[in-house]
């Protein structure tokens, strides 16, 4: 067991965090949302142990900017975790998700101060909006405490995604117009669908009062993302593996979760889109959950094949 966490990639955590979206946008189905959630503990307490168990080569990962910039992932599936933890035990969900946004805001801090106050072109990467724009993901679930401050929290956290995601859009396609990324990384380009994404499923969590501008706005940028990654997704998959491609999954999962609830906004306002919103929230969701169980399937073999070795 030990030889496995030790040769276990930390992007790994990407795989669970996406289990951890899909439980949540499966809530209403028992069976599902408990498997999602199971597979998802087991990988974020795996990456857990790893970080405890062999620490220098943590902090060796974790000093490389490629590795560095996807494990916030880990925060994000723990604050996502929270939504199935609190139907249990209120206390335990709310002490993790503090935990979770506050590791996350320490790890924004970290980053900053190793990576981006260099300012090296070289350095940035599409993985770039998993460290500030991630933070929406505590945002997502902030309310479901009930807990004035917390919404406060949430809304500062949601203003932070957006004025992330505005920042860093343009600095990192000219990245990738310049510096082409390298051949084993191209799978997280695959991220550009996921801060709009997660902004808008944020905004849907956080705001009461919406603007139908913003949000018609967030759904035509979202879908934009959404199909030009889709058009993508096959080359991504068929490429020999890397864990960079664990980038594959959460953009599915929270594209699929913003297309459900977009589509449920839309039906309220045109009524004769209910088929349409239907088929393709069920059609993105079987995406999200084709592509999770790939990449774990090639983690899996990756694990163990290294491990024989």
């Amino acid at each position: 067991m030990k030889q496995l966490l030790i040769k276990l990639p930390l992007p790994v955590s990407a795989v669970g965090l996406s289990f951890a979206g899909l439980a949540n946008l499966l809530d209403d189905t028992f069976f599902f949302k408990s498997i999602f959630t199971f597979l998802s503990m087991v990988i974020l307490i795996a990456v857990f142990f790893k970080i405890f168990i062999d620490p220098k080569e943590v902090k060796s990962q974790l000093s490389q900017v490629t590795i560095a910039a996807t494990f916030p992932t880990f925060f994000m599936g723990i604050a996502l975790l929270t939504k199935q933890i609190i139907q249990w035990n209120t206390t335990l969900a709310l002490v993790l998700w503090g935990l979770a946004t506050v590791g996350h805001i320490l790890f924004i801090l970290y980053f900053t101060a190793t990576f981006a106050m260099k300012k090296k072109l070289s350095f940035v990467l599409p993985s770039w909006f998993v460290v500030y724009v991630g933070l929406v993901a505590s945002a997502i679930t902030a309310p479901l405490f009930k807990l004035p401050i917390l919404i406060f929290v949430a809304k500062i956290i949601l203003g932070f995604g957006f004025i992330s995601f505005i920042i860093l859009l343009p600095i990192i396609i000219r990245r990738s117009h310049l510096l082409p990324i390298p051949k084993p990384l191209q799978a997280t380009l695959a991220i550009f669908s996921a801060p709009v994404a997660l902004n808008l499923v944020g905004y849907f969590s956080v705001i009461q009062n919406k603007q139908a501008g913003l949000i018609f706005l967030q759904i035509i940028l979202m879908l934009v993302f959404y199909l030009w990654v889709l058009s993508n997704i096959i080359t991504f998959l068929k490429a020999d593996f890397s864990p960079a491609q664990a980038a594959l999954t959460f953009p599915m999962v929270i594209s699929a979760t913003a297309i459900k609830v977009s589509s449920a906004y839309l039906i309220t306002l045109y009524p004769f889109l209910k088929i349409f919103g239907l088929i393709i929230s069920y059609l993105s969701l079987l995406i999200a959950i084709f592509i999770v169980f790939a990449i774990l399937a090639k983690y899996l073999s990756f694990i163990f094949s290294v491990s024989k070795t």
